[in-house]
């Protein structure tokens, strides 16, 4: 948890808020004390992008993308904060099926690790 600059939808202007993340949820309040949530974010299909066109002028911009659903944009005020976030919203928005095999996307053959020794 901690303070994100969040740009609004309807007016596109830059708004401070204290952000929850639980599980595959992120909850923004006005402030840490404020009983009454502002909205929340439900991650699930969200990718987690370092955004250039929201940094510079000690912004440090990244943004929620999703093919299908509205692109929340973010920025923290140093590169810490920004890493910190970005890190614990892509470990929430990469599920993996334990019950299924892993799958390579990659085509090239490989060899065995006695040949490659």
């Amino acid at each position: 948890e901690g303070w994100l600059h969040k740009r609004s939808d309807r007016f596109k202007t830059w708004n401070k808020r204290w952000f929850i993340l639980r599980d595959s949820s992120l909850f923004y309040f006005k402030n840490p004390k404020d009983n009454k949530m502002k909205g929340i974010i439900c991650l699930q299909g969200y990718r987690v992008i370092a955004d250039p066109s929201t940094s510079g002028n000690k912004r440090y911009g990244f943004k929620l993308y999703h093919d299908r659903e509205r692109v929340f944009q973010f920025y923290t005020d140093t590169p810490e904060e920004m890493k910190k976030w970005m890190q614990a919203l892509m470990k929430t928005t990469i599920k993996r099926d334990l019950c299924a095999p892993v799958v390579s996307s990659n085509n090239m053959s490989t060899v065995s690790l006695d040949v490659a020794q």
